[in-house]
Formats: structure tokens, C-alpha cells, sequence
């Protein structure tokens, strides 16, 4: 499994290229905003914050586990865990040692 993290601010084209990516690869994309936009709670409320998170690491688990690489797109902002991208990539790394 490849997870290609596209790391970046909000409007800064990273689902413009994320797409053109799929395009070429045919690998799947995983849109931050179809968590973001599921989560039934307010935005930044502890509720969201938590649906969220586990939302993402459970699907990118799951990718993980499968042997199906993704894209990912993520915007950082002050409600998301500044270490999430250290975890993302460690939780991928393991799942991907423990599949071989």
C-alpha cells in the first residue's frame, strides 16, 4: 500500500492535482472534505474533531490492510492534531509490515 498525502492549505489546488493524479494512476482518491462534510456535528466541536480523525484512520487503515493504495488529500487547521500526519504515516507503515 502507497498513500500519497497531498499536504497543503486550503485552495491550493491540492484536489485540482489529486485528480489529475488519479487520472494517470487510476489510483483511488479519498477527499478530506467527504469526511469533513459527513461529520453530523458542528465544525471544531470535540464531537466532529473525534468523528473525523477516527473516520480518516479507519479508512486509510482499511486501504492499508487491503493493500490498496489511496491519495489523500488534507488541509491542516488548528481543530486537526498537529502530530496527525506523524501518526498517519506510522498507523500505514505498521499496517503495511503486518500484511507482509
Amino acid at each position: 500500500m502507497r498513500l500519497l498525502f497531498i499536504y497543503g492549505p486550503p485552495a491550493s489546488g491540492k484536489l485540482t492535482i489529486a485528480r489529475l493524479i488519479t487520472e494517470r494512476t487510476g489510483l483511488p482518491l479519498f477527499h478530506n472534505h467527504l469526511i469533513v462534510d459527513a461529520v453530523a456535528f458542528p465544525f471544531g466541536s470535540k464531537e466532529f474533531i473525534r468523528l473525523r480523525e477516527r473516520f480518516w484512520l479507519e479508512t486509510i487503515s482499511t486501504a492499508a490492510e487491503a493493500g490498496q493504495s489511496l491519495i489523500f488529500t488534507f488541509a491542516p487547521e488548528p481543530t486537526v492534531a498537529d502530530d496527525f500526519p506523524d501518526r498517519m504515516s506510522r498507523l500505514v507503515s505498521w499496517k503495511r509490515l503486518a500484511v507482509k
